[in-house]
């Protein structure tokens, strides 16, 4: 919201409106990040609710544990797991 004030007031130093939803989410700000052309950690976007891909996931980037997962859209250390094996 406050991206799009500042644009709307005219306001010279404003934050790019098309990367307003990557800074919110952290898969789409991967995504940003490494089409600037930096190095971002492998990840995946899990969709189970029930936290039943993660093992999946592990697998198939070749991770080892412990693994940290977090919210796509939560803040600083909120909703964030480190997880030390399947269970």
């Amino acid at each position: 919201f406050s991206d799009i004030l500042g644009a709307l007031l005219g306001l010279t130093v404003v934050n790019d409106l098309g990367l307003a939803s990557a800074r919110r989410d952290k898969g789409l700000m991967k995504v940003a990040v490494a089409n600037a052309g930096l190095r971002v950690a492998r990840y995946a976007r899990l969709t189970a609710g029930n936290g039943k891909d993660v093992a999946q996931a592990v697998e198939e980037l070749e991770l080892d544990y412990p693994v940290v997962v977090k919210t796509p859209r939560g803040m600083s250390t909120m909703d964030v797991f480190i997880c030390d094996n399947e269970e």
